[in-house]
């Protein structure tokens, strides 16, 4: 029946274009009637529709309006159909593509580089199909291609870890050659080879097994260099020890095994403590400083005495950081796990002062960040002196769900706030950032403030400079926080001032002054939050480093306001490669929002550029409030324009 209904519109085409006394207005009318019902309409009619709309666009504003206004509205409830029903062919086009290439990959041993074009193709189908339409890939090819990325994953780590052991096995000579420089690379070898799963320790090379034998020339070696070693005298040696005694140490730690009194030769014997620093003097530094105990047992003929040292074996994520400055705005950084395929610049370490790293999650009520794949890389810049603060998810329903249990009991704050407190200090952390996105009601409300009051008290046992921050809702807050008991225990308030228009409306997402196309905005919101009883000195506010972008139907003079459909976020980097002045693109300012947006007839975009980063900047200094956040890192231009327009604004001058 759709085929007969098709053919009858086409004869109908015919038949107008024969007559040419027909008019515009007429043909129009008599091809929209010619459409059939809108249950009836199927992707064949996608070329009729679109022709009708090019021959209306083609009627002058006299000819349009001969036009039947029931037809019209006909024809446009036709058309807003065809495009559901055309996006709907599409994403039945990606899943199919999806599973035919899910289908396609081969076992885990048989990987080659050529199967990583496979599953980025994969990735990005799954990114761009709408999850709507998930349901139209087999479930069990999802999890199927969930496990073999797992397995991979953890393939390739084994390689990698035995690779790594394997490397050192290369270096090491014959056991002839051996001396004891290559003391420190044994020791190595060892700790790494028994740090190996089963499976890893699978993939090392057979000269693992020659192991026993360099450590039994090692304790020979060195029972040769007690022999050796030079005596000292007494004197000697109490001078020596006086200037060992309580220095901090990362390196090596030379021991006397023998000094000399006069004629008398006697002999020291070393003990440890710890394992930080063996009886030979090698330091093995752990992630956290280490108290250390040395015992010499100095024996000879007549003397038999005992000298205790202190030391202190500096941890390898200790590092001192700069008091912050309060004549300086501050900038915190929102940054993901490196798993999303970004990394830190260099370049941008002397521009952030707050690096927060999203997400550690909370797991049976303690916090977590096993997950975190690129932790000891990101925890590096502190020796920047960027501070790093670990974030804490509470975006999704299920990690949302997970703050509200944590919340809910005495028992349950206290276990988190001390699980917090010792994984800031196990990593070094400099600070918690709660993303619960919100409390909601009384009782949650209530319960996060005791939260944030329990996490206070416990970073504070530390005798490090701990922040404690947290990430609040730009609108109303009354039913979500209780600001001023907050303001108490709270280092910086991040106001999540971006998305603050709505998904579906052309409006500006993160306006500085509120505006008519801008109900909610920065200033609006800080207003707000200092006159609720938050200190100015703590506030933060957020700019997006992200693209708000969608469509706009009907060509639209001025697009503000106008109803925006399949918006997405993208960023701001890959905006301004394949939209900002293209396509007919064009960028206009709101003056009175004091803030920017694209538009082309079709597309319209709200974003931040340098120039609206720098009224914003501006602002923050004015108002006095601590600095600027943005989300995230990963979505700046390339060269790090955005977070360059905050440096030049906040660095001290």
């Amino acid at each position: 029946m759709k085929e007969i209904g098709i053919l009858a519109l086409c004869l109908i085409v015919i038949f107008l274009v024969g007559c040419q006394s027909e008019t515009p207005k007429a043909e129009v009318d008599l091809l929209i009637e010619a459409l059939p019902e809108v249950s009836d309409l199927t992707i064949y009619h996608q070329h009729q529709i679109t022709m009708i709309r090019e021959k209306i666009d083609e009627l002058d504003d006299k000819e349009r309006a001969l036009v039947l206004e029931a037809n019209l509205l006909r024809f446009y409830e036709l058309e807003t159909r065809m495009a559901v029903i055309v996006l709907e062919e599409e994403n039945k086009s990606i899943a199919l593509n999806i599973s035919v290439l899910i289908a396609s990959l081969p076992t885990v041993d048989n990987f080659t580089n050529n199967d990583e074009k496979t599953i980025e193709a994969i990735d990005r189908s799954l990114d761009s199909i709408n999850s709507d339409y998930l349901y139209l890939i087999d479930q069990s090819l999802l999890d199927q291609y969930e496990l073999f990325k797992t397995t991979l994953k953890n393939y390739q780590l084994d390689l990698a870890a035995a690779k790594e052991v394997n490397q050192l096995l290369l270096n090491l000579p014959t056991l002839d050659d051996f001396t004891l420089d290559y003391q420190s690379l044994i020791i190595e070898i060892d700790q790494r080879y028994l740090k190996l799963t089963p499976s890893q320790k699978q993939l090392v090379n057979g000269e693992i097994l020659l192991l026993p034998y360099y450590q039994d020339k090692i304790a020979m070696l060195l029972y040769l260099h007690q022999e050796e070693q030079e005596e000292l005298s007494f004197i000697e040696l109490s001078s020596l020890l006086d200037e060992l005694n309580n220095q901090e140490v990362e390196d090596d730690v030379e021991l006397p095994v023998a000094y000399q009194q006069g004629s008398v030769q006697l002999t020291i014997n070393w003990q440890s403590n710890s394992a930080a620093i063996s009886s030979a003097g090698v330091v093995k530094r752990g992630l956290l400083n280490t108290n250390v105990t040395l015992t010499a047992k100095v024996q000879g003929e007549i003397i038999d005495k005992t000298i205790t040292i202190n030391l202190v074996v500096r941890g390898t994520r200790v590092v001192d950081m700069p008091t912050i400055n309060p004549n300086k705005k501050l900038t915190f950084a929102y940054f993901r796990n490196p798993a999303y395929g970004t990394n830190l610049m260099e370049r941008d370490y002397m521009k952030i002062d707050v690096l927060n790293y999203a997400f550690g999650k909370i797991v049976n009520g303690e916090l977590s960040v096993s997950h975190l794949s690129n932790l000891e890389k990101v925890l590096k810049i502190r020796e920047k002196g960027v501070r790093v603060v670990v974030v804490i998810d509470g975006v999704s329903t299920e990690t949302v769900k997970a703050f509200v249990l944590a919340a809910s009991t005495l028992e349950n704050r206290q276990k988190l706030a001390n699980s917090i407190a010792n994984v800031l200090e196990q990593y070094q952390f400099d600070g918690v950032d709660l993303d619960w996105e919100f409390p909601s009601g009384t009782t949650q409300k209530n319960n996060f403030t005791l939260l944030v009051k329990e996490i206070r008290e416990a970073l504070d046992r530390s005798s490090r400079d701990l922040i404690l921050s947290a990430a609040v809702i730009s609108g109303s807050y009354s039913s979500h926080y209780d600001l001023v008991e907050l303001n108490k225990y709270l280092d910086y308030l991040h106001i999540m001032t971006y998305g603050m228009s709505g998904s579906y409306v052309a409006k500006h997402q993160s306006a500085l002054i509120r505006s008519t196309y801008a109900p909610y905005a920065i200033a609006s919101s800080v207003e707000m939050y200092a006159n609720g009883g938050i200190d100015l000195n703590k506030i933060v506010f957020g700019i997006p480093f992200y693209v708000k972008i969608g469509d706009v139907a009907g060509n639209p003079t001025n697009v503000l306001g106008a109803s925006l459909t399949n918006p997405i976020s993208i960023s701001n980097n890959l905006f301004m490669r394949d939209y900002y002045n293209k396509n007919g693109m064009v960028e206009y300012y709101d003056a009175e929002a004091k803030v920017f947006y694209s538009y082309n007839g079709t597309k319209f975009a709200s974003y931040d550029n340098p120039t609206s980063i720098r009224y914003k900047c501006e602002y923050a200094i004015e108002k006095g409030i601590a600095g600027v956040m943005f989300w995230d890192y990963g979505h700046d231009q390339e060269g790090g324009t955005l977070l360059d327009a905050i440096y030049q604004q906040f660095k001290l001058k």
